[in-house]
């Protein structure tokens, strides 16, 4: 159950998008959505990788950011947008939207960490032993509550997507955090915007 919901709502907000031509505020978008990785079907120009991170808190509003880094002249942009409703259940719609220029140094760092973290070769989701019963069979690290981020890459022909609930916070029995956690932490930072209290740059 606790898997259904959460595929439920991180593939539902990775849906959730404004054209690149217009910042005008979508009609509200319905709590429910088919199976859908929107990355995979956009415009990447060429020398450009899109990064995309989209983090669903259950009671909190959801943040999505875009990433566009030029791999010829290491030119970059961010853009963030934060929806009205909840992660967990109707994301609502977008109410506020920041956009900056990425410095050169900072789109060459985001390209080779994304390298660097092997992240085109990550599995989709986080498997864990299940301990509630016999079988001990893998299943996903999820809960019903918390924060779940999805990270979504393109360049070129690749495309790759994985998410992770609880993606900063140390893992149970471990004392690591997830495999994703860094390169989050890394665009957060860029961003300005704190995941607690959602406040935007002036």
């Amino acid at each position: 159950m606790a898997r259904f919901l959460l595929s439920l709502f991180f593939c539902s907000m990775t849906a959730c998008e404004m054209s690149e031509e217009t910042t005008e505020e979508p009609s509200s978008l319905p709590a429910h959505f088919s199976d859908l990785e929107p990355l995979k079907h956009e415009h990447v120009a060429p020398n450009e990788t899109r990064v995309r991170l989209t983090l669903s808190p259950s009671f909190l509003s959801p943040i999505v950011y875009d990433l566009r880094l030029n791999t010829n002249d290491n030119s970059g942009q961010l853009r963030v947008r934060r929806y009205s409703g909840k992660g967990g259940y109707d994301p609502g719609a977008v109410e506020l939207v920041y956009f900056r220029e990425l410095t050169e140094s900072e789109t060459g760092v985001f390209l080779a960490h994304l390298e660097e973290s092997m992240f085109w070769e990550l599995p989709p989701e986080e498997l864990v032993k299940d301990t509630t019963g016999e079988s001990n069979e893998l299943v996903p690290y999820a809960g019903l509550d918390g924060d779940t981020y999805t990270l979504q890459a393109k360049s070129g022909d690749r495309f790759h997507s994985v998410w992770r609930w609880q993606a900063l916070q140390v893992r149970i029995n471990s004392e690591e955090t997830s495999d994703i956690a860094a390169f989050s932490s890394q665009i957060l930072e860029a961003a300005g915007i704190s995941p607690i209290n959602r406040d935007f740059p002036n």
